[in-house]
């Protein structure tokens, strides 16, 4: 029983770690971002989420949208909280974590410098500190505020771009179908956009607002985790 409860809390923490929840963007926009007064979320809007792994309801989240972007986090024995800059184009600036994970405390701090196209990555737990820099060779991405930059562009089918993220590499992300799919705050008619090689897929409702409806990650050939909302305001 402990081995599946630090499985199961390992695959959902694989979700975030990915970036997640996850997620169509480029390696270069080549769309110019909406304006403030366009764009279909403003400062204070609050998602709301069920977490699920292989189906079951393990944990809840909120996705807040200000001056940066805020992710909650709360499942058995885990808790996160991820704060997110970035700049007038959705790339990253600053991303820090607050995480509990079975009564332990890490906390990560990434610094991007997408001029040099790396990022800095520093981690602290049991009173010690590492250092990662990874560098590439394209601006880097990150798969919340990715998400963000598709919620501020008109979706179409067929779309397609590459992304790179600094912990998973390179992926072509495409906008395949337009379906509709139920939420426990209803239906909607939605955008799905996923990753080739498959590892994330995310639903952009097909309306002024653009919410973020699902969020869907495979932890394994067998299973995956998934954000479904549940209400908004």
């Amino acid at each position: 029983m402990r081995n599946n409860r630090y499985t199961l809390q390992a695959s959902v923490f694989t979700l975030f770690v990915f970036g997640l929840w996850l997620v169509a963007c480029g390696l270069w926009f080549v769309a110019s971002p909406a304006s403030a007064e366009e764009l279909p979320f403003k400062k204070g809007e609050t998602v709301s989420y069920r977490v699920q792994w292989k189906g079951i309801h393990v944990g809840s989240a909120k996705l807040i949208f200000g001056d940066e972007i805020i992710l909650q986090t709360h499942t058995l024995n885990f808790k996160d909280v991820e704060r997110i800059k970035g700049d007038a184009d959705y790339y990253p600036l600053e991303v820090s974590r607050d995480i509990r994970l079975f009564g332990r405390s890490i906390q990560i701090l990434e610094k991007y410098d997408q001029k040099k196209r790396s990022v800095e990555i520093l981690r602290k737990t049991a009173g010690r500190t590492s250092r990662q820099v990874i560098s590439s060779d394209a601006k880097i991405h990150h798969p919340i505020l990715l998400i963000y930059y598709c919620r501020s562009q008109e979706l179409k089918l067929g779309e397609s771009w590459m992304i790179n993220l600094p912990l998973a590499g390179k992926y072509k992300m495409e906008v395949t179908k337009l379906e509709k799919i139920k939420t426990p705050a209803g239906k909607y008619l939605a955008y799905r956009i996923e990753s080739f090689p498959s590892e994330i897929k995310f639903w952009i409702s097909a309306d002024e607002r653009r919410l973020p409806l699902k969020i869907e990650k495979n932890d394994s050939f067998f299973t995956h985790s998934s954000f479904v909302m549940t209400g908004f305001k």
